[in-house]
């Protein structure tokens, strides 16, 4: 073999280890490269994992809240049967056929006194007539027209809840501190746009909730009636019953029960005691 011979023999094996290494090293980097793609993959799968995770226990919440909600119906229904019964064995002169009117005749005379409470706050006899208008704007759409509608059992009060009587205290402390800040009326157009709102946003996330021991997901989306609505209700009661139908249907029942509620509910003692705790106004 010739020297010229022996060099091409050379190079061409010298050739064949650079492809071969250029080969390898174009699997090292397509290997290396989905090594990149399925950790990615992993990632993204486990995001989708942790928002999986989220919506289940968003799920079982919901589920859980619901079955409280229900439980909570199911043992104001066995406690009216029961009272129902106790009625029927007492030969009360009541009709059974009354018990559910009865109960929302209750509920609505139990607000209206909270609202008469927190309205009537100071011991030198200061009211807040506007406040208990503004508070009638958003209780009227989520509890008194539920109540009279029938669809929401629990919403019904067989009697002044112990919570009440916090309710009451903080509303007055809320009105004495728009006294203090405040000289106008929250019937006042421009009062009413700003303040209007935060009074119904503490019903939504601080009253109600302290009053039935949950929230409603639904009050959330409720819109209290507009000032226009209340400025109605309040001035032309002749028109309340083609305007406000239910609401009035409900004060007729509070009249027609009225004594049966003074007997039941705990109101009397309510009233005396709210009397009782009025704050001082500041001088």
């Amino acid at each position: 073999m010739n020297e010229a011979h022996f060099i091409a023999e050379v190079n061409k094996f010298q050739t064949r280890v650079e492809k071969v290494q250029d080969r390898i090293d174009s699997l090292e980097n397509d290997f290396l490269r989905l090594i990149r793609l399925l950790r990615k993959e992993i990632t993204s799968l486990g995001e989708q994992r942790g928002k999986i995770s989220t919506l289940l226990m968003s799920y079982k919440s919901s589920l859980e809240r619901e079955a409280t909600r229900k439980e909570r119906m199911l043992e104001r229904e066995i406690k009216s049967l029961r009272e129902e019964l106790a009625m029927v064995a007492t030969q009360s002169p009541t009709p059974v056929a009354d018990s559910q009117d009865v109960a929302k005749a209750t509920t609505l005379a139990i607000f209206d006194s909270i609202l008469f409470a927190i309205s009537n706050w100071s011991t030198t006899g200061d009211i807040a007539p506007d406040f208990e208008v503004a508070s009638q704007a958003s209780l009227f759409p989520m509890v008194y027209e539920r109540v009279m509608k029938g669809d929401e059992e629990a919403y019904l009060l067989s009697s002044v809840p112990p919570s009440a009587y916090e309710v009451v205290r903080r509303g007055r402390e809320y009105v004495k501190h728009f006294r203090e800040s405040c000289d106008y009326s929250l019937l006042e157009p421009g009062v009413w746009y700003e303040k209007s709102k935060l009074i119904h946003e503490w019903w939504v996330q601080d009253a109600l909730p302290l009053l039935y021991g949950e929230r409603d997901e639904q009050w959330e989306i409720d819109s209290p009636f507009t000032l226009e609505e209340m400025l109605n209700w309040r001035d032309n009661p002749a028109n309340r019953p083609i305007s406000f139908p239910s609401i009035f249907d409900g004060m007729e029942l509070v009249e027609k029960h009225r004594d049966q509620i003074r007997d039941q509910s705990g109101l009397p003692e309510f009233n005396k005691t709210t009397i009782q705790t009025r704050l001082e106004a500041s001088a």
